[in-house]
């Protein structure tokens, strides 16, 4: 066993409902919101270094401009006076498609350093940080997230879900455009408890994220026609889901879906989302 390099799965999220409930006095907005795993991930290798130094490297070559594993590993470094680390990521996750990526690989770095490290739990105040999903993604399971993300309970469905994502790679939005979008024209807002009960999803940034790009649209109008009741958008965008809450039912609207994409520049991907959050690769 190597006790000086850990490996650690980073799996994306999607938000089965978002309400924002308020914007504070700073500009940050307060959310309401359902996160649950998803069985797509990414592969990040955290190896321990002798000095201070933290490098982040991509198997595609990629290089993001705050890169928010990087961001993480230094707060946890000058947080906890760790040596520095050698982080590689294999890519899988979409960028920019509001299935927490980046959220993902930070939470990942969280996990794997604090092994590596022997570090206590780490409080949701120091993973804040770095981003608002990351106390959630680095919890794990389905959760309930309040406040402007350090607040994070773990909640269980009624039912599973049989979920289709849909994202179109093509579209990527930013998350601070979005919410800068949302303060001047607003949008829907849902009562998540009612939404743990009923299961019918809302987002209060979709009508937003149509407004700069209506791929959105497209892509939350080809689930609908396939004929899913429960559509929404995840995240802030672009990605887009529809689900059912029978497996048979699913792999029929699945049928019809991929009927409609046919020709189409637009990624599917088909998962079970547990009641309980458990998760089958």
């Amino acid at each position: 066993m190597n006790h000086n390099a850990v490996i650690i799965k980073a799996y994306a999220k999607v938000n089965l409902c978002l309400d924002i409930t308020g914007i504070a006095d700073n500009g940050w907005h307060y959310l309401d919101t359902i996160i649950a795993p998803i069985p797509i991930f990414d592969l990040v290798k955290i190896t321990k270094r002798e000095d201070k130094k933290i490098s982040v490297t991509y198997d595609s070559g990629a290089m993001f401009l705050n890169d928010v594993a990087y961001k993480m590993a230094k707060i946890i470094q000058d947080t906890y006076d760790t040596s520095g680390v050698d982080i590689f990521i294999n890519k899988v996750i979409p960028v920019a498609s509001g299935i927490g990526g980046s959220s993902a690989d930070a939470a990942a770095v969280a996990i794997g350093m604090r092994k590596l490290f022997s570090l206590c739990d780490i409080d949701s105040t120091i993973l804040m940080k770095a981003g608002s999903d990351i106390p959630a993604m680095y919890k794990g399971g389905i959760t309930r997230v309040r406040g402007f993300g350090e607040k994070v309970g773990t909640v269980s469905l009624p039912k599973s879900l049989y979920v289709s994502l849909l994202i179109d790679e093509t579209v990527q939005l930013k998350t601070e455009d979005i919410y800068k979008m949302y303060d001047s024209i607003g949008g829907a807002h849902g009562l998540v408890d009612d939404y743990l009960k009923n299961l019918k999803p809302f987002n209060s940034l979709e009508k937003t994220a149509i407004s700069i790009n209506s791929n959105v649209k497209r892509l939350n109008n080809l689930l609908s026609m396939a004929g899913f009741e429960y559509v929404v958008m995840t995240g802030s965008g672009s990605g887009v889901i529809g689900y059912a809450l029978d497996e048979k039912k699913h792999l029929d609207v699945v049928k019809n879906l991929e009927g409609l994409l046919v020709g189409k520049k637009t990624s599917h991907y088909k998962f079970k989302i547990d009641k309980d959050g458990f998760i089958r690769d």
